[in-house]
């Protein structure tokens, strides 16, 4: 199971460097290089660096965990099937189907996937 999680991390850091190549600071030349060549009009995988960078600082996260426990469960690298009946923040890493549960927040990664799609059709 813990494979599941180190290639999720791996996939969600690659997802994250296209964003950071295709979403230049506005005016760079890089900016306006891509600005005329390719339309990424409604393509974001903003909440996907999000949850990178979560990943990436995952040490800041678990003190943050930590500082907010009310003694509720804790789940961690779970692979689970519905959450109904357990606070969001119960599972620090969790993978329910397609969506990546990460410390009160959901990731769908069919929407990821479909985003890295669209994008590639979009490029020459």
């Amino acid at each position: 199971m813990i494979k599941v999680f180190f290639h999720l991390q791996h996939f969600l850091s690659h997802a994250a460097i296209v964003d950071k190549i295709l979403d230049p600071k506005p005016g760079s030349d890089r900016h306006m290089i891509l600005s005329n060549h390719i339309d990424l009009t409604g393509m974001n995988l903003k909440p996907f660096r999000r949850l990178r960078n979560h990943l990436e600082h995952f040490d800041e996260r678990l003190d943050k965990w930590v500082s907010e426990f009310h003694g509720n469960a804790f789940f961690d690298m779970n692979l689970v099937t519905g959450t109904k009946g357990f606070p969001k923040k119960a599972f620090l890493r969790a993978l329910d189907a397609h969506i990546f549960k990460f410390h009160g927040e959901d990731y769908d990664l069919d929407q990821l996937h479909d985003t890295l799609v669209a994008i590639g059709s979009k490029l020459p």
